[in-house]
């Protein structure tokens, strides 16, 4: 009777036991999930070091105002550098956006390091337009993989150590920062990315921009606006704590809507995130079922640069180069002669 009664005390005490450390158990499950991703920035910083010194080369007074492009890489070396310049000049163009990696995934780094030299002689900002989770070479493309994000942001450390006759670019931009499809509770995975590419920024070159193409598809209301940015995983208010830019792609075609509510939109993002905003102005080929393959008027495009000025956005940016000299003829006396006053 003794050990019967020793052996059910050993039991409720063991049980006791179980019960009292199940919330560090619970604990211990969120911490290993969440450490998923996160962090990735140290782990990269760490690599940089072990092989050199890293002098931080600090970018200072970038204004977050005027008139910007989206620019392939082939199209800049189709026209040349020189010709590329003159262009940006003569439209009044103050920042140029380079795909430095596409969809395909291949990583080009020579064109946005042979022309950062002439672009800062003629006042012009460059910026490494990075296409991010969506990658042809990859099959883990995605927001939280680790693997993947430690890939990007290798990319990101090497552009932002990248030296052309002691030029460095302005800025990083980050496009494809989204999911492909309905991924509301995706978001904290996403904004993650955004964090550890600012945490590497802070440590290698203070004072870059960091910039990103923002989804907005809906303009009846901020409230859609808002719900169709959380559906791609853009928590538009999270990321405001990272973000020094957005660039709403405010395809106004695209989306079937009126290009006068180009500005509103962007009007509203500026007011949930507090931050400069750049809209993001369609000169490209509508994808849209009811206009497909049709180019933006001069009319619609004027439509467009009226709306942003009476709302008071930072700026625009088109997209993209090709597109604007393809109808060269029809778009450069409009966007040379808009200002934002």
């Amino acid at each position: 009777m003794k050990i019967k009664t020793i052996y059910i005390f050993y039991i409720v005490i063991i049980f006791i036991v179980l019960i009292g450390s199940l919330p560090l158990y619970v604990l211990m499950y969120e911490r290993n999930k969440n450490l998923k991703y996160g962090g990735e920035s140290r782990e990269i910083i760490s690599k940089i070091m072990k092989n050199k010194t890293i002098q931080p080369v600090y970018r200072k007074n970038i204004p977050l105002r005027g008139k910007a492009v989206w620019a392939w890489g082939s199209t800049i070396r189709k026209i040349g550098v020189n010709e590329t310049i003159t262009i940006l000049k003569k439209l009044g163009i103050n920042h140029i956006f380079i795909l430095v990696k596409g969809i395909k995934g291949i990583v080009v780094k020579e064109t946005i390091k042979e022309i950062l030299p002439e672009a800062h002689k003629n006042n012009i900002y460059v910026h490494a337009w990075i296409v991010c989770f969506n990658d042809k070479s990859k099959n883990d493309a995605e927001p939280d993989s680790r693997d993947y994000r430690l890939y990007l942001l290798d990319i990101i450390a090497d552009l932002l150590l990248l030296n052309s006759s002691n030029n460095y670019i302005d800025g990083i931009h980050l496009d494809y920062i989204r999911c492909s499809m309905n991924c509301r509770e995706e978001w904290k995975a996403v904004s993650s990315f955004v964090n550890e590419t600012r945490v590497l920024i802070n440590k290698i070159a203070p004072g870059t921009v960091l910039s990103i193409a923002s989804k907005a598809e809906a303009y009846n209301s901020i409230e859609d606006l808002l719900d169709s940015a959380m559906y791609y995983g853009q928590n538009y208010t999270d990321l405001a704590k990272y973000v020094d830019l957005f660039c709403p792609m405010t395809y106004f075609m695209d989306y079937n809507v009126d290009p006068r509510d180009v500005g509103k939109a962007c009007y509203w993002i500026k007011k949930i995130t507090g931050k400069p905003v750049f809209a993001g102005v369609q000169t490209h080929p509508s994808e849209h079922s009811s206009t497909f393959g049709k180019y933006p008027t001069k009319r619609d495009l004027i439509k467009v640069l009226t709306s942003c000025k009476e709302y008071k956005i930072d700026g625009v940016i088109f997209f993209a180069l090709h597109s604007i000299l393809d109808r060269y003829e029809d778009y450069s006396d409009i966007i040379e002669h808009f200002s934002l006053g």
